[in-house]
Parts: C-alpha cells; structure tokens; sequence
C-alpha cells in the first residue's frame, strides 16, 4: 500500500490557499451561491486533495501554470483535466462539469443531458 505522506509537498497553509481560490473563481462564475451539484464536487474534490496530502501539489502548480501564462505561453495539463479543482484554479482550460449553460449575467445554471447547443433565452433569469 502506497503511503501518501512520504509523496507530498509541505507548503505552509497550501489546502487553505487552494480552497479560497477554488471557491473565489466558482463563484465568480457560477455566483455566490453555487448550485448544488457544483458545491457539492468541488467540496468532495477538495476534501480528497486533504485526504492525501496534494495541496502543496496543487498550489505548486497553480503558480507555475499562472507565471508561464503571464509570459505570454500557452500551458495545457491533461494530467487534470477531469478535475474541478484544477479548472477553477486555472491549472486547465477544460471544464470537467457535464454539459451546462451558464448565464454570466445573473448566473443561472442550467445543466442539460441532450447537449443542446444553444439554450432557449427563457433559461436566462435576468431576461
């Protein structure tokens, strides 16, 4: 059995950091108040990077993607890209959630199995 310990970074205060950021940039785009099937994977994403020590990781990460694209690189990890946590940190560009249409306006979510490509605007509750 793998011990998770002896693998990890230690980051002063890095699960703290990780978990702010993660939960600023989802509200940002989903508004303060995150539909439940969000919260509930970024919380259930959150509590395994805990679990096993991957925050300092992650952070590491976080910063080493955000500094290469502030230099004008494109940076892409496929290594996260089913992961919530990585999209809202900016590690990746792909967004792991099922297929949704959001309103940046009033924040409306809408998820939808039939991969409609366009929504009706009576989705949008600001209209």
């Amino acid at each position: 059995m793998c011990d998770y310990e002896d693998y990890s970074f230690v980051v002063e205060k890095a699960y703290d950091k990780i978990y702010k950021l993660a939960y600023k940039k989802a509200k940002e785009i989903y508004g303060e108040s995150l539909p439940y099937l969000i919260a509930e994977r970024l919380e259930k994403e959150l509590l395994f990077i805990k679990k096993y020590n991957y925050a300092g990781y992650y952070l590491l990460t976080y910063k080493a993607v955000s500094y290469i694209r502030q230099s004008g690189e494109y940076v892409t990890n496929r290594d996260y890209s089913s992961v919530l946590v990585a999209f809202l940190l900016g590690i990746n560009t792909a967004n792991p959630l099922p297929p949704h249409y959001y309103c940046a306006d009033c924040h409306y979510v809408y998820f939808d199995n039939s991969q409609i490509e366009r929504p009706p605007k009576s989705l949008c509750k600001s209209e």
